[in-house]
This record gives C-alpha cells, sequence and structure tokens, in this order.
C-alpha cells in the first residue's frame, strides 16, 4: 500500500468523496472542488496537508487531514499537528490503511519538529493503540444572562459588522492564550470560522475598547435554541485582564431580552458560579474531548517546566508505535528550567507509556489521579515526581 501526501486537485476531491461516505455529510462536489482549487498548493502557506493510503491498483482508499498549528506549552511556542477527517472506504477497511497513514505521518512530523499531535475521535479505544489519550475534559457552563447585571461594564463596545480589526483581535488572542496549554495561536486563515457577515451567518462579535481605543477584550457567540431555551453560546474570547472579563459578562446580561442563557466551553479558569448573583442557577457539565500524543518527548521533556529547587527525575518511556520516543530519559532541573534530557541506563524513578507521559507534561489533571493510571509505575522519589508533574489549565481553542 502507498501512503503518501495528496498533491493534485483530483486527489484531494477523492478524499473528500471517501470524508462524506465515512461521516455521512452531504456535500456538492461541484463546490467543493472549486473550493479545494482555490486553496495554496503549499502546506506551510495555508497549514493544512492531506494524506493518503493507494491500493495497488492506485485507487485511492483512505485519507485524512492533518492541520499545523502553533500552540501553547509551558511557556513556549511549539507545533502542533490537529488531524481530522480520517476516513477510509468501507469495501477496504481492516486492512492497515489508517495505521499506515499515522505511521508515515507521525514519521514526517518528527522530522519536520512537531512536539504534539491532536485529535477528537470517534473512539478513545481506536486512537489509543496510535499513541493517543484522552488530554481534555471540557466543562460547559451555562447561567442566566440577567445574573451578571451587577458586574461593571467600563469599556466601550462595538459590534464588528466587517472582517476588519482581526490583527487587534490576534495579538489580545496571543496574549491571552499564553497562559494556557495545547491554546491555538492562530494564523489569519485559521480564523476564518469567526469570520463572515454577522448577519448572514448570525454569528456576533464585540469588541471592548478603553478610553484610548485599545482592545481590552473580545467575545464570540452565535444564537442557539435547545428544548425552548434561548441561549447566547460563547465560540471564543480573551480578555486583559479581571476588569475586562467583568465587561464580557455585563454585557452579555444586556441581552437577557434576547437569550435567556450565556455560556458555553469557556477558558478553563473561568467559574460562572463565582460570577453571578445566584450560583444555584449555574449548570455545568463535564464531558470527554480530544486526544492529544507527544510526537518527539525528548523535545518535550526539555521545553517542560520543572521544580525551582534543582534535582533530577529517570523517567522510563514505552511508545509502541513511535518506538523512536521509547527509553530511559534522565531529566536534571533547577530554578524551574531543564538543565538537560539525556538517555540513561540508570534506573527510573517512573515508568509509563507514551499516553500516560503525554498527560504528565500536559498536565491534563493532578500528578495523584495520572498516577492512578494501571499502564504507570512510580518506584520511588514519588513526592519530586508529584513537584514535577503538577496540573495545568488546557483549552484547547480551535475547532478542527
Amino acid at each position: 500500500m502507498d501512503i503518501r501526501k495528496l498533491k493534485t486537485l483530483d486527489e484531494k476531491v477523492q478524499a473528500q468523496k471517501i470524508s462524506m461516505l465515512a461521516f455521512v455529510v452531504p456535500i456538492d462536489m461541484e463546490k467543493e472542488a472549486e473550493r479545494l482549487r482555490q486553496l495554496p498548493e503549499s502546506s506551510e502557506e495555508y497549514g493544512v496537508e492531506r494524506w493518503g493510503a493507494f491500493l495497488p491498483d492506485g485507487q485511492l482508499t483512505a485519507g485524512l487531514m492533518n492541520y499545523h498549528y502553533t500552540i501553547t506549552f509551558d511557556g513556549h511556542e511549539v507545533l502542533c499537528s490537529g488531524i481530522g477527517n480520517v476516513s477510509s472506504r468501507p469495501e477496504n477497511r481492516r486492512k492497515g490503511a489508517v495505521r499506515g497513514m499515522f505511521d508515515a505521518m507521525l514519521r514526517d512530523m518528527r522530522e519536520n519538529g512537531f512536539v504534539f499531535s491532536y485529535l477528537y475521535p470517534f473512539s478513545h479505544r481506536y486512537y489509543r493503540k496510535f499513541g493517543y489519550e484522552l488530554c481534555e475534559q471540557p466543562l460547559r457552563q451555562w447561567a442566566k444572562c440577567e445574573d451578571f447585571a451587577h458586574l461593571p461594564c467600563e469599556l466601550s463596545v462595538t459590534m464588528q459588522e466587517k472582517d476588519e480589526g482581526f490583527s487587534d483581535m490576534q495579538a489580545l488572542s496571543h496574549t491571552f492564550m499564553k497562559r494556557y496549554n495545547l491554546a491555538v495561536l492562530r494564523r489569519e486563515n485559521q480564523w476564518a470560522f469567526l469570520m463572515g457577515d454577522p448577519y448572514q451567518k448570525r454569528q456576533l462579535r464585540y469588541l471592548f475598547r478603553d478610553q484610548q481605543g485599545v482592545l481590552q477584550a473580545y467575545v464570540c457567540f452565535e444564537p442557539k435554541e435547545e428544548n425552548g431555551v434561548r441561549r447566547a453560546e460563547i465560540r471564543d474570547m480573551a480578555y486583559s485582564g479581571k476588569e475586562a472579563l467583568f465587561a464580557i459578562f455585563s454585557f452579555m446580561s444586556r441581552l437577557s431580552a434576547q437569550y435567556e442563557e450565556v455560556g458555553g466551553c469557556l477558558p478553563p479558569d473561568i467559574d460562572l458560579r463565582w460570577l453571578v448573583t445566584e450560583p444555584y442557577r449555574v449548570r455545568q457539565e463535564r464531558s470527554c474531548g480530544g486526544m492529544g500524543r507527544i510526537v518527539n518527548v525528548e523535545t518535550a521533556l526539555s521545553l517542560m517546566k520543572a521544580p525551582f529547587h534543582p534535582g533530577h527525575a529517570i523517567l522510563q518511556v514505552t511508545d509502541d508505535f513511535l518506538p523512536e520516543n521509547s527509553g530511559c530519559y534522565r531529566l536534571d532541573f533547577e530554578k524551574g528550567h531543564m538543565k538537560s534530557v539525556t538517555r540513561t541506563e540508570e534506573e527510573p524513578d517512573l515508568c509509563c507509556t507514551i499516553q500516560d507521559l503525554t498527560r504528565l507534561v500536559l498536565g491534563v489533571a493532578s500528578p495523584e489521579q495520572l498516577f492512578l493510571s494501571p499502564t504507570l509505575t512510580v518506584k520511588k522519589n514519588r513526592d519530586m515526581l508529584l513537584r514535577l508533574f503538577p496540573q495545568k489549565m488546557l483549552h484547547m481553542n480551535q475547532p478542527f
């Protein structure tokens, strides 16, 4: 089976047809072909590439999309792939096409400087065999618009009617997202899901500026209705500080005649119960979200934050799908940074799979919770390992 990146327009159209069949999504292929024709050929320019698996007769039997993202990780900007549209022809399934694409793609990403990969699975069990693991458990929150009326709004508010001013939004978003892990620092074309005519797209964007005209916050939301309840679902937001956050929700209280509730999957440090006058009326629901995996263990460990006091740790890592990552690593650190990450034959403090390590490095949950994994063993120096892998805030802010 031939595994490679798709090059021609015909190959990309065929991949879209396979995706349509797999996800049962109706599509106008003539319009889709025209859209694909207008995209830049260079993945570096547009930030997306397509992979395919071809049978010996040359027929494309499976495909996937690999979006190139720059994400935040412990204060650094690193490359992360976003995997989507993984699909194959039903008549040719269970012949190794998807496995072959992931094998070739992950090695290609490793050679080209990617540190992480992320996807939204139809089955967590299925993608675990490729080294991915559940990383994000987004919290959906809803509160009554009127319950934010007590918050102050000392900023001027304007609706963004045209696709202008995204440079200000981009700058504010980049600063805001650096407090999280997994947050995407969007390039221009990656803002497309928020752009468009608000009157036609029914997606509203509001900008909040101070007296000097400097953008301090923005919020993007769209009208939703479920079980007769009208809601303003927030798709994206960023703010410079507490006062700017208050301004966003104070403004949302003015919409109580149009929407009964406001909310959605908000940044992880926002708990609406602390912002409203009646926390009994806040509804929260946590769900299982995306899966991630480390593509290059040595690079990820080298960039990871570390305890302030000097020390070292030895980790034994097993990556069955990408054995280049397997091995025993010695981490030497001080003053919050890694001094060195080297291969070693010393006795490990901790033994784990690539799935376990991905969650530890990203800070998905408390180390006490993550240490309960059946594939992870703490052999010694538990207290030091607890300090090495604290829980962190994650916020994958880009749909794909």
